[in-house]
């Protein structure tokens, strides 16, 4: 990276429910990363991991008026940031997005509601919560309506078809 002018992709990596808000997680080994690219059997990228933990132990990576707004932090704020300060490809078709259980969530929930900003998305065991019934129904009635949107629909598809070709 500090040796050459090239622009990197960005995979967006959300953690899961209560992980360790200080960024140590068991995700992966960003070791194994950097050495899997270096053999070239990956393409090289960088990689953010966002802490999405808050008093409660977890955002959802949505807004709420009670944690924050974390959605907004993800796609406005992270996004600007590591664009701005990084040399990334810095649109669309340089940014994947992926999560594991909670971040799992998020990442396909982001995916669909800014597919202009993720190229790719791939959820790890996403988790839903809801704390009661009637929550349950509004978030599946939600999903619905998105999954029968056919923009969101079809740019949903193409990000998720598009991850493991994209990495």
């Amino acid at each position: 990276y500090t040796h050459t002018e090239q622009r990197y992709p960005v995979v967006y990596f959300l953690p899961g429910f209560g992980s360790d808000p200080h960024g140590k997680n068991s995700y992966f080994s960003a070791q194994a990363l950097a050495a899997a690219m270096s053999r070239g059997e990956i393409m090289e990228m960088i990689v953010v991991e966002p802490n999405g933990a808050n008093l409660l132990h977890g955002s959802f990576y949505v807004n709420s008026p009670v944690t924050g707004n974390w959605e907004d932090f993800i796609v406005q704020d992270v996004v600007g940031y590591i664009d701005e300060h990084y040399r990334t490809i810095a649109g669309r078709d340089g940014r994947g997005i992926a999560g594991f259980s909670m971040g799992g969530f998020a990442a396909i929930n982001l995916a669909m509601r800014h597919p202009d900003l993720f190229a790719a998305a791939y959820g790890l065991s996403p988790a839903l919560f809801a704390p009661d019934a009637r929550t349950a129904e509004r978030i599946i009635e939600f999903f619905t309506a998105q999954i029968r949107n056919k923009n969101t629909r079809k740019a949903y598809a193409k990000a998720t078809d598009d991850f493991a070709a994209w990495c």
